[in-house]
């Protein structure tokens, strides 16, 4: 269009008027195009995401251990003795944020998943059976009667996956959410399994309290043992009245850590297996590729009118 017909276009309204009720007059002609591509849209879309197997969502509630968050306190009392005793003050206060950065790090996830049932798990499995509750895997990536990884994949890659792809994929599949307010934890996985699901989430639990525990564990034998034989070289009261302190909020540690099962976090709302499928949303993606559709066929049908109207100029 020229600058002296957009011109023209908008000293006329009347025209503009005209015009614009063409458009809809030959858009409306173009009806069966329109519905065409609708329903070409729609039918594509709801049978490829029928190829789609269904998938599961596991969550868990957890909060942080109260234990814990009060001996964090009471050993930050203690300032600057606990450094000298080689005691990191800092991470046992934030111990919940440290809890959650481990598992949330490509060091614990990549260390949880490499192993080969949970790799087949992630990577090979094809199918579920609701009614047997049984995992098929796929030949060509997995060869469940010779062990061995047959998946063909192009450099940097090996057809066993690595610790790192293992990580990513992981990561697309697992959410942790975090409540500000009343502190509470969700943590949530994805998979084609409802059972496999649930039973990754109360691992994932299980392996970062135990982990966090043999931690403190083995912070706190340290510190006993270095404040122990520091009582023997020095005499003031003060000192020795703190470093007893410290040798008996380190037992308590000890103590909570050997009895403890749920260390870190304890759980509020425990994983179960989902019943109800969380994905693939087959209708909504119908619905919307259907719209596209439409889109797309009154985007060719305006291209059209004004090609026509083009040529008759």
């Amino acid at each position: 269009m020229s600058i002296n017909e957009a011109k023209s276009m908008s000293t006329n309204p009347e025209e503009n008027l005209l015009s614009l009720e063409s458009l809809f007059a030959f858009i409306w002609s173009k009806k069966i195009l329109i519905i065409c591509f609708s329903l070409l849209f729609g039918v594509v879309a709801a049978l490829l995401s029928l190829q789609k197997p269904n998938l599961y969502t596991a969550e868990v509630v957890l909060i942080p251990s109260q234990d814990n968050m009060d001996n964090a306190s009471k050993l930050s009392g203690l300032g600057g003795l606990a450094s000298i005793a080689g005691v990191d003050v800092s991470n046992r206060i934030n111990k919940l944020d440290l809890a959650l950065a481990i598992l949330g790090s490509r060091e614990f996830i990549s260390s949880f998943l490499y192993k080969e049932e949970r790799l087949q798990e992630l990577f090979a499995v094809k199918a579920w059976d609701s009614s047997t509750n049984v995992i098929t895997f796929d030949d060509a990536v997995y060869d469940v009667n010779t062990g061995e990884w047959t998946r063909e994949v192009s450099l940097p890659f090996k057809a066993k996956p690595s610790k790192q792809e293992a990580f990513k994929a992981f990561k697309k599949i697992f959410k942790l959410e975090r409540d500000s307010d009343n502190g509470l934890i969700i943590l949530s996985l994805t998979h084609q399994s409802p059972e496999v699901a649930k039973e990754w989430l109360d691992s994932l639990v299980a392996e970062i309290n135990d982990k966090m525990r043999k931690k403190d564990i083995a912070e706190s034998e340290k510190a006993i043992k270095f404040l122990n034989s520091s009582l023997e070289s020095t005499n003031i009261n003060e000192i020795r009245e703190s470093m007893y302190h410290m040798i008996q909020e380190h037992t308590k540690t000890l103590v909570l850590a050997n009895v403890k099962d749920e260390y870190v976090f304890n759980t509020v709302d425990p994983a179960i297996s989902p019943e109800e499928k969380s994905g693939p949303k087959r209708t909504i993606i119908a619905i919307a590729s259907t719209l596209l559709g439409g889109g797309v066929g009154c985007m060719l049908a305006i291209f059209f009118f004004f090609r026509r109207n083009k040529n008759n100029l």
